[in-house]
This record gives structure tokens, sequence and C-alpha cells, in this order.
């Protein structure tokens, strides 16, 4: 819920009006109507948290994973910022990028990993290893949601989406280090669908999304190494690293 929250309002934001080949909430109910409902399931979602008491959870436990969640919002809320300004912004550098995406994609889950974890143990070396597999497993989603949003047409969006927002991807960072003719396009009021096609060339002369795959390939062996520095081995963390792989080859 915490998270389709967070898309709703993002769709409002970057005004687009497809997500999974469907009608985004504002585009079929308007902005006004599509606030309330995100702002619904907000709170929703801390209802289940409230109940974890029926379950034997002490209250304590129970406060600490709602800190979590609300510390994870607030960082979530940030990382939108910067996304929105640094579409305005003629450049971004690498190091800022990865500041954004650290707040507006990993850490939900992040906190999934370690509201998860909290309710098992209070073994804070084990809560801070599985945060930090969250955290690297999350930046490497971001990335590969990167690569989709400017090769794949499997999003639900028009291809080269991300282009025509004129967002300061990581593919967009990289093609733009090394051809100042992306930084023109993308300075431009209003990007067509030609300038869409020569930008996707560009970064196809520079191996611009082998070289997104690769850092991508680099965050998920780091969150794979947290994993295995836990020493735990069951059918969990097998699934993790399951998921952990299908992050990276994943095309939707």
């Amino acid at each position: 819920m915490l998270h389709n929250f967070t898309l709703i309002h993002d769709d409002i934001e970057d005004k687009d009006i497809l997500r999974r080949n469907r009608y985004t909430v504002w585009y079929l109910f308007g902005i006004d109507h599509a606030i309330n409902v995100g702002d619904v399931l907000h709170v929703l979602a801390y209802k289940p948290l409230i109940r974890l008491k029926e379950e034997g959870v002490r209250e304590g436990k129970i406060l600490e994973i709602i800190d979590i969640l609300t510390d994870a919002l607030v960082k979530i809320c940030e990382g939108q910022y910067l996304d929105l300004e640094f579409q305005k912004r003629d450049k971004v550098t690498r190091d800022e990028y990865f500041k954004m995406i650290e707040r507006k994609t990993a850490t939900l889950i992040e906190a999934s990993c370690k509201s998860g974890v909290t309710l098992a143990t209070d073994d804070e070396r084990i809560i801070e290893l599985f945060s930090q597999f969250g955290r690297n497993i999350g930046i490497a989603f971001q990335i590969i949601d990167d690569i989709i949003g400017i090769w794949s047409e499997r999003t639900g969006k028009p291809k080269g989406s991300d282009i025509r927002n004129r967002k300061k991807t990581l593919p967009i960072i990289l093609g733009m280090e090394r051809d100042k003719e992306i930084l023109e396009i993308m300075k431009k009021e209003k990007v067509c669908d030609d300038d869409i096609n020569h930008v996707i060339n560009i970064l196809d002369k520079y191996n611009i999304k082998d070289e997104c795959l690769k850092i991508a390939e680099e965050y998920k062996k780091k969150a794979e190494d947290c994993l295995k520095k836990t020493g735990i081995k069951n059918y969990y963390t097998d699934m993790l690293l399951k998921i952990s792989e299908f992050i990276i080859r994943r095309s939707y």
C-alpha cells in the first residue's frame, strides 16, 4: 500500500497517463481524487502494523517498525524532490543520481527488509546486514528500471518515456558525459519521437546499456554478499537471492 501510494503521487507529478498498461488514477479521476486515494493508502498501510499486537508482537517492536517506515517515507519524499529538481537542471552528477535513487527507490526496499527482520531478531548486526541487502538491491532495481525506461516497451509506458520527460536517469547521465548533443535535446521544451530515437542511437553507440547493466550487477553482488554475511541459509534467504536475480534479469 505504501508503494502504491508513492506511485499514484509519482504519476501525478510526472504527468504519466499510463502505468502497467492501464490509465493512471489521476488521468481517470482527476488530480484531486488521485491525491486523496494516495493519502488513504498511506494511512491504511499502518493498520496492519497496529494489528500486529493481536499476533503477539510486543508494542515496542511495533513502534520500531512504524518508525522505520515513517523514516523511509520522509526519505522517499526527499528523493522525489531531487528527481523533480533534476528535470529542471542541465546536468546531474553520478553522485547526485545515486543520492537520489538511494532515497526514492532503495529506501522502501531497505525498510521492507529491515522491518521484517526486526520482527524476527534483536541482533543489530543481522538487522543491519538485511538492511544493506535491501538498500543495494534497491539501487540495482532502479538502474534496471532506468534501462527499461529507455529501451523496453514492456513497461506499460511508451518507449523512451524517461527521455520525453527529460529525466536524468543513469543512462542519460552517462550518455551526456560522452556526447553533448544529448544535453541539447534534453534542454528542449518539447522532446519529439525523432529526438528520442536519436538519443537512443547515441546511447547505443557508446554501449551505455551494457555499462548500466554492469553497474547494476555490482550492486546486486554487494547485496548478495550482505546476505551471505548473515550466516543464515534457508528457504527464505534462497528466495531473496532468487528475487535479486530476477531484478537484474527482468525486462518489465
